[in-house]
Protein backbone atom coordinates (compact mmCIF):
# COMPACT_ATOMS: atom_id res chain seq x y z
CA UNK A 1 0.00 0.00 0.00
CA UNK A 2 1.42 3.36 -0.99
CA UNK A 3 2.21 5.61 1.94
CA UNK A 4 1.18 9.25 1.85
CA UNK A 5 1.59 11.91 4.49
CA UNK A 6 -1.47 13.21 6.27
CA UNK A 7 -0.78 16.79 5.20
CA UNK A 8 -0.52 15.77 1.56
CA UNK A 9 -3.89 14.02 1.69
CA UNK A 10 -5.63 16.99 3.28
CA UNK A 11 -4.02 19.40 0.82
CA UNK A 12 -5.18 17.28 -2.10
CA UNK A 13 -8.70 17.18 -0.70
CA UNK A 14 -8.79 20.95 -0.32
CA UNK A 15 -7.53 21.39 -3.88
CA UNK A 16 -10.25 19.11 -5.25
CA UNK A 17 -12.91 21.11 -3.43
CA UNK A 18 -11.54 24.37 -4.81
CA UNK A 19 -11.29 23.04 -8.36
CA UNK A 20 -14.86 21.74 -8.19
CA UNK A 21 -16.31 25.17 -7.42
CA UNK A 22 -17.11 26.23 -10.97
CA UNK A 23 -18.56 22.96 -12.25
CA UNK A 24 -20.23 22.05 -8.97
CA UNK A 25 -21.89 25.30 -7.95
CA UNK A 26 -25.67 25.22 -7.87
CA UNK A 27 -25.76 29.01 -8.04
CA UNK A 28 -26.38 30.65 -11.44
CA UNK A 29 -23.55 32.46 -13.16
CA UNK A 30 -24.79 35.84 -11.94
CA UNK A 31 -24.66 34.79 -8.28
CA UNK A 32 -21.51 35.59 -6.34
CA UNK A 33 -20.07 33.86 -3.31
CA UNK A 34 -20.47 36.31 -0.46
CA UNK A 35 -19.38 34.23 2.55
CA UNK A 36 -17.09 31.29 3.17
CA UNK A 37 -16.99 29.40 6.47
CA UNK A 38 -14.90 26.40 7.56
CA UNK A 39 -15.22 24.03 10.53
CA UNK A 40 -12.41 22.65 12.62
CA UNK A 41 -11.17 19.19 11.65
CA UNK A 42 -12.61 16.15 13.38
CA UNK A 43 -10.93 12.81 13.96
CA UNK A 44 -12.78 9.50 14.15
CA UNK A 45 -11.29 6.09 14.90
CA UNK A 46 -12.56 2.62 13.99
CA UNK A 47 -11.12 -0.58 15.44
CA UNK A 48 -11.91 -4.04 14.02
CA UNK A 49 -10.24 -5.95 16.86
CA UNK A 50 -10.45 -8.65 18.13
CA UNK A 51 -11.69 -10.21 14.88
CA UNK A 52 -9.06 -8.43 12.75
CA UNK A 53 -5.83 -6.59 13.55
CA UNK A 54 -6.99 -3.54 11.65
CA UNK A 55 -7.92 0.04 12.50
CA UNK A 56 -8.60 3.23 10.59
CA UNK A 57 -8.39 6.93 11.39
CA UNK A 58 -10.44 9.51 9.48
CA UNK A 59 -9.91 13.27 9.37
CA UNK A 60 -12.93 15.32 8.26
CA UNK A 61 -13.72 19.00 7.80
CA UNK A 62 -16.61 20.98 6.32
CA UNK A 63 -16.72 24.08 4.14
CA UNK A 64 -19.79 26.28 3.59
CA UNK A 65 -20.14 28.71 0.69
CA UNK A 66 -23.05 31.18 0.73
CA UNK A 67 -24.09 32.92 -2.49
CA UNK A 68 -25.78 36.25 -3.25
CA UNK A 69 -28.97 34.52 -4.44
CA UNK A 70 -29.33 32.85 -1.03
CA UNK A 71 -28.09 29.44 -2.16
CA UNK A 72 -25.48 27.37 -0.36
CA UNK A 73 -22.84 24.78 -1.15
CA UNK A 74 -21.80 22.62 1.79
CA UNK A 75 -18.77 20.40 1.17
CA UNK A 76 -17.61 17.57 3.42
CA UNK A 77 -13.99 16.46 2.83
CA UNK A 78 -12.49 13.35 4.43
CA UNK A 79 -9.27 11.33 4.34
CA UNK A 80 -9.03 7.86 5.91
CA UNK A 81 -5.76 6.15 6.90
CA UNK A 82 -4.79 2.81 8.33
CA UNK A 83 -1.64 2.36 10.43
CA UNK A 84 -1.49 6.08 11.12
CA UNK A 85 1.70 7.24 12.87
CA UNK A 86 1.81 10.57 14.68
CA UNK A 87 5.33 11.23 16.04
CA UNK A 88 5.84 12.98 19.36
CA UNK A 89 8.06 15.54 17.65
CA UNK A 90 8.16 16.99 14.16
CA UNK A 91 5.54 16.80 11.41
CA UNK A 92 6.41 13.50 9.77
CA UNK A 93 2.92 12.04 10.20
CA UNK A 94 2.38 9.08 7.91
CA UNK A 95 0.06 6.19 7.23
CA UNK A 96 -1.52 4.07 4.54
CA UNK A 97 -3.95 6.29 2.63
CA UNK A 98 -7.09 4.20 2.23
CA UNK A 99 -9.96 6.47 1.24
CA UNK A 100 -10.51 10.05 0.14
CA UNK A 101 -13.80 11.76 -0.52
CA UNK A 102 -15.56 15.06 -0.84
CA UNK A 103 -19.31 15.48 -1.16
CA UNK A 104 -21.13 18.75 -1.83
CA UNK A 105 -24.77 19.51 -1.06
CA UNK A 106 -26.66 22.45 -2.58
CA UNK A 107 -29.89 24.29 -1.90
CA UNK A 108 -31.26 27.53 -0.49
CA UNK A 109 -30.69 28.94 2.99
CA UNK A 110 -31.94 31.53 5.44
CA UNK A 111 -30.22 33.06 8.42
CA UNK A 112 -30.89 35.02 11.58
CA UNK A 113 -28.49 37.38 13.33
CA UNK A 114 -27.72 36.37 16.89
CA UNK A 115 -29.34 38.68 19.46
CA UNK A 116 -26.08 39.16 21.35
CA UNK A 117 -23.58 39.28 18.47
CA UNK A 118 -24.35 40.91 15.11
CA UNK A 119 -21.31 39.14 13.59
CA UNK A 120 -22.82 35.73 14.32
CA UNK A 121 -25.35 34.12 12.00
CA UNK A 122 -27.68 31.22 12.73
CA UNK A 123 -27.96 29.25 9.48
CA UNK A 124 -31.00 27.25 8.36
CA UNK A 125 -30.65 25.00 5.30
CA UNK A 126 -33.35 24.30 2.76
CA UNK A 127 -33.94 21.03 0.95
CA UNK A 128 -31.00 19.65 -1.01
CA UNK A 129 -31.42 20.24 -4.75
CA UNK A 130 -28.10 18.84 -6.00
CA UNK A 131 -25.31 16.50 -4.89
CA UNK A 132 -21.85 16.34 -6.38
CA UNK A 133 -18.48 14.98 -5.35
CA UNK A 134 -16.04 12.12 -5.48
CA UNK A 135 -15.18 9.01 -3.49
CA UNK A 136 -12.20 6.78 -4.00
CA UNK A 137 -10.40 4.15 -1.95
CA UNK A 138 -10.17 0.57 -0.79
CA UNK A 139 -12.85 0.68 1.93
CA UNK A 140 -15.68 2.78 0.52
CA UNK A 141 -18.57 0.92 -1.10
CA UNK A 142 -18.90 3.48 -3.88
CA UNK A 143 -15.99 4.81 -5.92
CA UNK A 144 -16.18 7.50 -8.58
CA UNK A 145 -17.59 10.90 -9.45
CA UNK A 146 -21.17 12.01 -8.92
CA UNK A 147 -23.00 15.13 -10.08
CA UNK A 148 -26.76 14.88 -10.07
CA UNK A 149 -27.04 17.96 -12.31
CA UNK A 150 -25.04 16.14 -15.00
CA UNK A 151 -26.25 12.57 -14.56
CA UNK A 152 -24.69 9.84 -16.72
CA UNK A 153 -24.97 6.13 -17.35
CA UNK A 154 -21.72 5.55 -15.48
CA UNK A 155 -23.07 7.37 -12.41
CA UNK A 156 -26.28 5.35 -12.58
CA UNK A 157 -24.33 2.10 -12.52
CA UNK A 158 -21.90 3.18 -9.77
CA UNK A 159 -24.11 5.19 -7.41
CA UNK A 160 -26.80 2.61 -6.74
CA UNK A 161 -28.30 1.55 -3.43
CA UNK A 162 -28.19 -2.01 -2.09
CA UNK A 163 -28.25 -4.06 1.09
CA UNK A 164 -25.49 -6.53 1.94
CA UNK A 165 -24.78 -9.64 3.99
CA UNK A 166 -21.35 -9.66 5.68
CA UNK A 167 -19.63 -12.91 6.65
CA UNK A 168 -17.05 -13.55 9.39
CA UNK A 169 -14.17 -12.54 7.10
CA UNK A 170 -15.75 -9.18 6.30
CA UNK A 171 -16.70 -10.19 2.76
CA UNK A 172 -19.88 -8.46 1.59
CA UNK A 173 -22.49 -10.06 -0.64
CA UNK A 174 -25.32 -8.04 -2.14
CA UNK A 175 -28.74 -9.22 -1.01
CA UNK A 176 -30.97 -10.31 -3.90
CA UNK A 177 -33.73 -7.86 -4.75
CA UNK A 178 -32.14 -4.87 -2.98
CA UNK A 179 -30.23 -3.39 -5.91
CA UNK A 180 -31.70 -0.02 -6.96
CA UNK A 181 -30.37 2.28 -9.68
CA UNK A 182 -31.61 5.81 -10.40
CA UNK A 183 -32.53 6.86 -13.93
CA UNK A 184 -32.02 10.57 -13.25
CA UNK A 185 -30.00 12.75 -10.93
CA UNK A 186 -33.22 14.27 -9.61
CA UNK A 187 -34.42 10.81 -8.58
CA UNK A 188 -31.12 10.19 -6.78
CA UNK A 189 -31.40 13.50 -4.89
CA UNK A 190 -35.01 12.77 -3.91
CA UNK A 191 -33.97 9.41 -2.46
CA UNK A 192 -30.95 10.84 -0.59
CA UNK A 193 -32.35 13.89 1.15
CA UNK A 194 -30.45 14.76 4.32
CA UNK A 195 -30.91 16.81 7.47
CA UNK A 196 -28.40 19.34 8.79
CA UNK A 197 -28.15 19.74 12.56
CA UNK A 198 -25.67 21.12 15.03
CA UNK A 199 -24.17 19.04 17.82
CA UNK A 200 -26.84 17.96 20.31
CA UNK A 201 -29.42 19.53 17.96
CA UNK A 202 -28.05 23.01 18.71
CA UNK A 203 -28.44 25.80 16.13
CA UNK A 204 -25.72 26.06 13.47
CA UNK A 205 -23.65 29.20 13.97
CA UNK A 206 -21.32 30.89 11.48
CA UNK A 207 -19.01 33.72 12.52
CA UNK A 208 -18.53 36.60 10.08
CA UNK A 209 -15.60 37.77 12.18
CA UNK A 210 -13.54 34.56 12.24
CA UNK A 211 -14.96 32.56 9.31
CA UNK A 212 -15.53 29.68 11.70
CA UNK A 213 -18.51 27.37 11.19
CA UNK A 214 -20.05 25.15 13.85
CA UNK A 215 -19.82 21.48 13.03
CA UNK A 216 -22.78 20.26 10.99
CA UNK A 217 -24.09 16.74 11.51
CA UNK A 218 -25.49 15.35 8.27
CA UNK A 219 -27.93 12.43 8.42
CA UNK A 220 -30.50 10.82 6.17
CA UNK A 221 -33.79 12.68 6.28
CA UNK A 222 -36.47 10.79 8.16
Amino acid sequence: MKKLTLLACLAASAALVSCGGNSGSAAPAAAKMENLFVTEQRLTYANSRPDHNYYTTTFTFEELELYSDKTYKLTVSACTFSALVLPEEGQAASGNARDQSFMSYYGSFTYEVDDLDDKLWIITFGEVTRISGFRYGSILDTNGIIDTANWSEDMKKVWFDAEYDIDATGTKTEKPGTHKEYETGAAYVAAHQVEFKGDKNAPIYASLETGRLDWINISAKK
